[in-house]
């Protein structure tokens, strides 16, 4: 069986460790639910504290019980969605904000985030798997994490594959930070740099990914559609016409 950090074991019934995240998941969602629910009536959904005071307690309590672990997740789009809700849920409960006043008034989970100040839960998740993947690129070649980091299987892959993998994870952080996946090994070995870009949320000029290429335009959008020929002499007739009244005038 699996072992995770928070104590949740697999079950002989699993098929793999995409069981194993998903119930590390729930559990997350279902801890820091309680915490939340005990904190929501004093903090979070009270009108003498201030946004900003919310935003730091939920940050600071919320977040950490709900992400502890996250940086060895695989993350399907299920999963993340069941983060997306519970992020939402709490911006609304934040702003006391009911679903039915979303609806009616057409507000949007964004504006209730800027209201807060709070970022989205993929900026949250990809900012500490980051965090975590700079401390293992620096991390001496002896080190069973760093070795992992750069492994690879000589063998041919079996049939199948699994639903995400972990480096399917990493790059989808990066394309959060729009960071190079070619060239960050070199600005995660510098521990300031690495942290600057962190806070700041964004890779620096000399790390970011390159442009996509433009793409390229059909050959029917240079070819020049010929004209109906009654649309033809409609025009002509127009123009002269136009001519006509210029003359007398």
């Amino acid at each position: 069986f699996f072992q995770a950090e928070d104590g949740i074991r697999d079950q002989p019934r699993s098929r793999g460790l995409g069981d194993v995240y998903k119930r590390q998941v729930e559990a997350r969602i279902n801890a820091a639910g309680k915490a939340f629910g005990a904190l929501r009536k004093g903090v979070f959904a009270s009108c003498q504290v201030t946004a900003g005071a919310k935003r730091r307690a939920y940050e600071a309590l919320i977040l950490s019980i709900l992400l502890f672990g996250c940086e060895a997740w695989c993350l399907t789009e299920v999963l993340m969605q069941r983060l997306r809700v519970f992020h939402a849920q709490c911006a609304r409960a934040m702003c006391r904000v009911t679903r039915k006043h979303t609806w009616e008034h057409h507000i949007s989970s964004e504006q209730l985030r800027e209201r807060l100040g709070l970022d989205s839960i993929e900026y949250y998740i990809a900012r500490r798997q980051l965090r975590w993947l700079g401390h293992v690129r620096r991390m001496g070649p002896e080190r069973l994490p760093r070795r992992m980091l750069s492994a690879w299987v000589a063998h041919k892959r079996p049939a199948g594959a699994p639903q995400f993998t972990y480096g399917r994870t990493i790059a989808k952080a990066m394309d959060v930070f729009d960071l190079d996946p070619v060239r960050w090994p070199e600005l995660a070995a510098d521990r300031g740099a690495w942290r600057t870009m962190l806070r700041s949320g964004e890779a620096p000029l000399g790390f970011r990914q390159a442009p996509p290429p433009p793409v390229p335009m059909p050959m029917s959008h240079f070819l020049v559609r010929p004209r109906r020929a009654a649309a033809t002499r409609t025009n002509a007739a127009i123009d002269a016409s136009r001519r006509g009244a210029n003359v007398n005038f």
